[in-house]
Formats: C-alpha cells, sequence, structure tokens
C-alpha cells in the first residue's frame, strides 16, 4: 500500500464484509501498524485501497485509446 494520507470525510459508506474478510482486514490493519508502528484503521485501510484501485483502473482506462 501507498502512503496513507489524512483528510476531511464528507460521505459516509456502509459496507457489509462477511466475518471472514472482516477479520483478514483487520489482521491486515494489525500487521500494517506493528510495520510502521503507526495507529492505522481498517477504515483508512479500506479507503487507501479504494484510492490506489480507482488510480490504477483511471489509468488503464486512459491506456486504452493509446
Amino acid at each position: 500500500m501507498g502512503a496513507i494520507k489524512t483528510s476531511a470525510h464528507t460521505h459516509t459508506l456502509s459496507l457489509k464484509l462477511t466475518e471472514d474478510a472482516y477479520r483478514q482486514l483487520r489482521r491486515f490493519a494489525v500487521t500494517l501498524e506493528e510495520r510502521t508502528f503507526e495507529r492505522i484503521t481498517h477504515q483508512k485501510v479500506l479507503e487507501t485501497a479504494l484510492q490506489e484501485y480507482l488510480g490504477r483502473m483511471a489509468n488503464q482506462s486512459s491506456d486504452v485509446g493509446d
């Protein structure tokens, strides 16, 4: 994952996860905290992953016309 940025939140999104997916997300966040020695919430992990995914998809769609 790239750098985790903090910004003001203006919208709320609910996401239903299976128990397994939620546990995997929490384990990932804890592992990342242990590696970086910084507090990282599972919401921040999801927000960062979404931003990175959307950025990749935008780049792929712009490459199609080349």
